[in-house]
């Protein structure tokens, strides 16, 4: 019985052994278990996409934005970009925050336009991986 004992206290202590293990392994100690890590030798870049799949996003560049308007302004807004190619690129706001992912890097000239206000020019450098913030104030004509 004495026998049994060991061999039942040492498969338990192997078997714990091993899960402590798995638990610590993460090669790119990005926070994500090699086992369920899509990209075990990359680490994660914690940006708001994709960030459980163990994987640099590294194609994505994510622009967030938040509109101050003047108390009186209630219409939607529109964001206008102008990306490296030259193209134009525009979409509406409703309310105040904008999210909004590319994958072109380079130089944006953006401006947020509504009825009877504008923001300034911003001239942003998007760089890939990045994710950006912006608090954009727009201007109201009386």
């Amino acid at each position: 019985m004495k026998e049994f004992f060991k061999i039942l206290l040492c498969l338990l202590i192997l078997s714990t052994g091993s899960a402590i293990s798995k638990e610590k392994d993460d090669k790119d100690m990005d926070g994500i278990l090699d086992e369920i890590d899509l990209c075990p030798e990359d680490a994660e870049i914690i940006n708001g996409l994709n960030d459980d799949d163990g994987c640099p996003d590294t194609i994505f560049i994510r622009l967030k934005g938040k509109i101050l308007k003047d108390s009186s302004e209630t219409s939607s807004s529109t964001v206008y970009l102008s990306n490296p190619s030259g193209d134009a690129i525009s979409f509406d706001v409703k309310g105040e925050s904008f999210d909004w992912v590319t994958n072109l890097p380079g130089i944006y000239k953006l401006t947020v336009k509504s009825e009877n206000c504008a923001s300034p020019a911003f001239y942003l450098y998007l760089q890939r991986g990045q994710v950006l913030n912006l608090i954009i104030p727009l201007k109201c004509s009386l």
